[in-house]
């Protein structure tokens, strides 16, 4: 599977997980419904600019959209993946586990810097 496509399924699940549509994260971002749906579709990658629109509309880490998105970010995490399946998250949605499974470095990050 391409970075493109991958970004497209990452960005829609993400999107849905909030309960928005692709008219809402359009507006939101500023930009139209049918570049949204051409993301999410894997069809474009969009502009580094729209990309960061869009991670942030949606609370996600700018640095895994941009490097979903192929865009080059220095690995900063050494913590082994999470396993969701040693976890009582199991019950959840495939395309749900992977956005969180892909969120918990970042958080990681995060708060071992505060």
């Amino acid at each position: 599977m391409s970075n493109i496509t991958q970004l497209g399924k990452y960005l829609r699940a993400a999107r849905e997980a909030k309960g928005m549509r692709q008219t809402d994260l359009a507006a939101n971002a500023g930009v139209s419904s049918a570049h949204i749906h051409s993301v999410e579709s894997g069809k474009i990658r969009g502009s580094y600019q729209v990309l960061l629109k869009i991670a942030n509309c949606l609370d996600l880490p700018v640095d895994l959209v941009l490097k979903k998105a192929g865009f080059p970010i220095p690995e900063q995490t050494n913590n082994p993946p999470m396993q969701l399946e040693d976890h009582e998250l199991i019950k959840l949605s495939p395309k749900l586990k992977q956005v969180i499974l892909e969120l918990v470095p970042i958080l990681r990050k995060h708060i071992g810097k505060s």
